[in-house]
């Protein structure tokens, strides 16, 4: 009797035991697991935040493209003399901001690209053609008046079409 009542007893501190362990490795996993969604919980916040950062600092850059232009078709309205140098550097300034608008939206297209959202990828895609469509205007406006804007980021082009295609960013379908 006690013999049985022995076995009993190891059986139940045995089975006691296994419980034991069980109990600590789900606690362990359980852990790994949070810690691991809080790993990418935060690498897709700071990727969100910075997409946000992008948007907003291509909204300012096309701002500042329209402000530049604004001011541009302004002194040209004017017959100050003096308006010419200040139009080169309208001109200059919004060639400047539609390449920083460029680079922006590549990175802004890499960037999404890694979240693998249709719908985010269509959204930037209409975005862009809308811009793209901006600056094509632009560039014929200023076409019409004369002036070419340096859309490929070479200063020593003085406006011309043949612009070396070596110059421009992959996916940048502003260089002609």
């Amino acid at each position: 009797m006690k013999r049985i009542k022995f076995n009993i007893g190891i059986k139940i501190i045995g089975l006691l035991f296994v419980l034991l362990v069980t109990a600590i490795a789900g606690n362990l996993f359980g852990v790994i697991s949070i810690k691991n969604m809080n790993e990418r919980t935060e690498t897709i916040s700071g990727q969100c935040m910075k997409a946000v950062s992008l948007l907003a600092e291509t909204s300012r850059n096309v701002e500042r493209v329209q402000k530049f232009v604004n001011k541009s078709m302004h002194s040209r309205s004017s017959d100050d003399s003096s308006t010419t140098d200040s139009s080169d550097n309208d001109t200059e300034n919004i060639t400047s901001e539609i390449i920083n608008v460029n680079n922006a939206f590549t990175e802004l297209e890499e960037l999404i690209s890694s979240f693998s959202n249709s719908e985010m990828i269509q959204a930037l895609a209409d975005y862009k053609e809308e811009y793209e469509t901006y600056v094509t205007s632009l560039s014929e406006t200023f076409s019409n008046q004369g002036q070419e804007l340096n859309l490929s980021g070479d200063e020593n082009n003085s406006g011309s079409n043949d612009k070396p295609k070596e110059k421009c960013r992959k996916n940048q379908s502003f260089c002609r």
